[in-house]
């Protein structure tokens, strides 16, 4: 008799579909060019998933909208759409591995240690999935060069009140080591 805990079809069916989404990126070729929307959403569920970061946490971000995301950015809302995503699928595992670090200072009620964190979490995430892409130079510096158009834009639509960067900007842009 089998140890394993059974989950419902349409849990597994949606992680299924995860799965195959982020496995899209796997195989591109050296010719293609990545499109930065892809590459954000599929990084950061790749992400959160890898991690089994904690889902009341990814909806109470997503709560807090306009705490975290500039409205209309081209890097933000993809980040966002993959908060959204991963925070309806089933949690499978209860233990998370984000770094306790990261998960206090976004539980924090300090906003500059929020946006912080969320950077630490952002640039963590693409960094990753850029690593595991392994594109040529050229695919990465044209995607690097489409997340820093998309950062020019974002930081156009935010407002004074939100603080003085956006932490799914500045995190996607970060360099990559």
């Amino acid at each position: 008799m089998s140890n394993l805990k059974p989950y419902s079809l349409s849990s597994s069916l949606a992680l299924l579909g995860i799965i195959c989404y982020i496995s899209i990126f796997s195989t591109i070729s050296a010719q293609e060019k990545i499109k930065m929307d892809d590459f954000l959403e599929s990084a950061t569920i790749e992400g959160l998933m890898k991690e089994n970061f904690p889902q009341t946490l990814a909806r109470n971000i997503l709560r807090a909208d306009n705490d975290f995301f500039v409205g209309k950015c081209p890097i933000c809302t993809p980040v966002k759409r993959a908060f959204g995503e991963y925070s309806r699928q089933e949690n499978i595992y209860p233990k998370s591995k984000t770094p306790r670090k990261i998960l206090k200072a976004l539980n924090s009620t300090d906003r500059e240690k929020q946006l912080l964190a969320f950077k630490a979490l952002t640039t963590r995430y693409t960094q990753a999935y850029l690593k595991k892409l392994d594109l040529n130079a050229s695919q990465t510096q044209a995607l690097l060069a489409d997340l820093e158009e998309g950062k020019k834009t974002g930081m156009g639509r935010k407002s004074d009140s939100f603080g003085d960067f956006c932490p799914s900007c500045e995190g996607a842009c970060a360099m990559p080591k």
